[in-house]
């Protein structure tokens, strides 16, 4: 290396290849220079030096051979580590998707990376370290970070509801003969606590560690059913949480690639909050590639946290290092940054039917893997998830184990 720089020779400079190199060696705070002249180099990422086409060929889009033996893409018949980093962390395989569940999504059963059981690893992170390995190159210390999130779907189950919708929640009740939930509302309406009001304890937990909470604003629709938000007291709650947690918006189901309609809706939350609102994460995780990230950047969005899946924990685009998005039908690195998210309430419970130990288990392993390769430990709860409420009785162990983990 010359001058502490990694000199890596190259047959031309492409977008991919410098994408893949930041991750691989900036990201870890090493300096590199590309190079295709003569010059001495340390690492030969040619054709002829083993180099595959997929970040030479601009425009290739394909689905590369997993080796099981190697544990990791084989590409034009070549153990090409760089590419196989850029194949899952642009999230290539979802372009060439064909099926998707009825929420439009691609799942984490559709995902190569589940199929090969390597989901729960950050596979783009133990390549980048076997590169570095090759290289002789010693990483400093792996730095990580813990980021506790929320999504605020539904901010109370019957605090303020009223008129039509509430007369037709009474009357869907009455016929269910849902008792609980009859008993539940008078009481709420006399005064007591609602079930979803878990806001101090999302207060108190983001006094102590850096908190996100995503904040739904539509309330009309089958899936965007939040709180009328024109309300006053649904405002100050969100400017009163806004004091101790950073507010991002919760794009609506519908407004799914409709760069009209987050706008309209990060307008009505930056009226509330008297600031711009820069982060996101989509509803229902729901989004596609491109589309739904081309949506945002028109809206001025400018980081996103949506990157993971609802059926499934671990991965999804190999780490849990933030990273910038690449349009791979622009081939262009975005100013849009990922910032994935490794397990959200519903995938452990509602999806994958853990119990809470089996999932303090599953979180621990992947807690290791993010302290032990970088980036940020990031988590998705609920206010309605928290409160010991119905199919949630005994979560808030799972939350407190989490919590517990993080040191310094």
């Amino acid at each position: 290396m010359e001058n502490n720089r990694l000199i890596i020779k190259v047959d031309r400079v492409t977008e991919r290849i410098r994408y893949v190199c930041d991750f691989v060696f900036k990201q870890r705070d090493i300096e590199y220079s590309l190079v295709f002249d003569e010059s001495p180099s340390d690492f030969n990422y040619t054709l002829d030096g083993g180099a595959s086409e997929l970040l030479y060929n601009e425009k290739l889009i394909r689905r590369p051979e997993f080796n099981e033996e190697l544990g990791v893409y084989i590409i034009d018949e070549k153990e090409d580590y760089l590419a196989a980093i850029f194949y899952v962390l642009t999230r290539m395989e979802e372009y060439t998707a064909t099926m998707k569940d009825h929420h439009d999504r691609f799942t984490a059963n559709q995902s190569e990376l589940l199929a090969h059981g390597i989901l729960e690893t950050a596979v783009c992170d133990r390549w980048a370290e076997r590169i570095l390995n090759k290289l002789g190159i010693k990483a400093e210390n792996e730095k990580y970070g813990f980021e506790p999130t929320f999504d605020i779907d539904n901010t109370y189950a019957y605090r303020y509801k009223r008129g039509i919708r509430r007369n037709l929640s009474i009357m869907r009740d009455r016929v269910k003969n849902n008792k609980e939930r009859l008993r539940e509302r008078k009481e709420v309406e006399r005064g007591a606590k609602d079930p979803y009001d878990k806001y101090d304890q999302i207060s108190s937990i983001a006094q102590q560690f850096d908190t996100r909470i995503f904040w739904l604003v539509e309330s009309h629709g089958k899936y965007d059913r939040n709180l009328d938000i024109s309300l006053p007291e649904h405002q100050a709650l969100i400017q009163n949480l806004s004091k101790d947690a950073s507010i991002g918006i919760h794009p609506s189901y519908k407004s799914f690639c409709s760069p009209t309609l987050v706008n309209q809706e990060k307008q009505t939350l930056e009226n509330i909050l008297g600031s711009e609102i820069r982060a996101s994460r989509q509803h229902f995780l729901r989004f596609t590639l491109p589309e739904s990230y081309k949506t945002l950047l028109q809206a001025g969005i400018r980081n996103d946290y949506s990157m993971g899946f609802a059926d499934g924990i671990g991965f999804r685009a190999g780490t849990a290092r933030s990273f910038h998005w690449y349009d791979l039908l622009e081939e262009r690195i975005t100013d849009l940054i990922i910032h994935p998210f490794v397990y959200m309430d519903g995938s452990l419970n509602e999806y994958l039917k853990l119990t809470p130990e089996e999932s303090k288990e599953r979180i621990k392993t992947l807690y290791g893997e993010v302290e032990s390769y970088g980036g940020t430990f990031r988590f998705i709860w609920h206010n309605e998830t928290i409160g010991e409420y119905n199919h949630w009785k005994g979560w808030k162990s799972v939350l407190d184990y989490t919590l517990s983990l993080y040191h310094e």
